[in-house]
């Protein structure tokens, strides 16, 4: 009995992972956590994450973004409500000629699960975790074209109370990328995400009788695409994202305006699974006297009904 509420509870924190109190399409689907706006200035971007100027973690979504970073360390963490939390630290740097590397790593999860036994009776907390670990290669093939690619790794982890049971997932996978420059200020970009990644579960730990079993959760193959504009001291961006196999799409925009010297605003929004999710951020940049390259930025993205404000901090400093 011990070992089936066990399996019960995976079975039932799994499907729901980072968005457990939406029920929509697009959260239904495996890895969350990586369609989830990742960092501040993305939250003011509606999440897209296709560029180097919308998103720290953009490498890790479309490597071909690659080619528009320098040398940099960016690192952001995530209040969210409903006790999740989404952190991650990623280091760029180019490989001269023409060539861009990439690390990164992203963590996301649930704390303070209440566990409950068949009677309904308090077992203790559990923990959902979820992390991935990405090497992203890019290089210009032409002046005007640029691609990557990006390894990915995953990993997911549930954990009882005071450790007394756990459970968790691998897998190896990669994101492709191409970013073509259409005008000195139209870029269009395309990137095919989460090919052949999935997580490998063995719950044969769990049980005593032999009533385990190994299976596979794949994630689902990603197709986004986007564009950007730029116009004097603003930049225009658009992305569309489309879960291939199914008839589920994620729309993305926003509106960045630097013509405030050190300090850069945004606004934007994204629309999926019938939610309409505004966001809003400023970065400022510290004068160059204060030594290297540094930007701070604070964000904030308004959450479906009920569930309050998702609030973003990221720090990047150049070299």
């Amino acid at each position: 009995m011990r070992c089936s509420l066990k399996l019960l509870m995976v079975l039932v924190v799994m499907p729901f992972g980072m968005h457990s109190h939406i029920s929509g399409a697009v959260g239904g689907y495996t890895g969350t956590f990586l369609r989830l706006t990742p960092d501040a200035v993305s939250a003011g971007l509606g999440g897209i994450t296709l560029f180097e100027e919308a998103s720290g973690y953009a490498f890790l979504h479309n490597p071909a973004a690659l080619t528009e970073s320098q040398r940099r360390i960016h690192a952001g963490t995530v209040h969210l409500p409903l006790d999740r939390h989404l952190y991650g630290i990623n280091y760029t740097m180019e490989l001269p000629p023409t060539a861009h590397l990439g690390l990164g790593v992203m963590s996301a999860g649930t704390r303070n699960i209440p566990g409950r036994d068949s009677r309904g009776y308090y077992t203790g907390e559990l923990q959902d975790e979820e992390r991935l670990l990405g090497v992203a290669f890019a290089n210009d093939i032409t002046s005007q074209a640029t691609v990557g690619v990006t390894l990915q790794l995953v990993q997911h982890k549930l954990t009882g109370a005071q450790d007394t049971w756990d459970l968790s997932a691998s897998g190896f996978g990669l994101s492709t990328g191409l970013t073509l420059k259409m005008t000195h200020s139209t870029t269009v970009a395309v990137s095919l995400q989460n090919i052949q990644l999935k997580y490998n579960w063995n719950t044969e730990s769990l049980f005593t009788s032999g009533q385990g079993q190994a299976y596979s959760e794949p994630f689902p193959l990603l197709l986004a695409a986007g564009f950007r504009q730029k116009t004097g001291s603003f930049q225009l961006m658009a992305q569309v994202d489309a879960w291939l196999g199914g008839e589920e799409y994620q729309y993305r925009a926003g509106l960045i305006y630097t013509g405030l010297r050190q300090l850069a605003l945004r606004a934007g929004a994204q629309y999926m699974d019938a939610a309409f999710l505004p966001g809003f951020s400023a970065g400022y940049r510290l004068p160059a006297e204060f030594g290297p390259r540094m930007q701070i930025d604070y964000g904030i993205v308004i959450g479906v009904p009920g569930e309050g404000v998702r609030q973003y901090m990221s720090w990047e400093m150049g070299f």
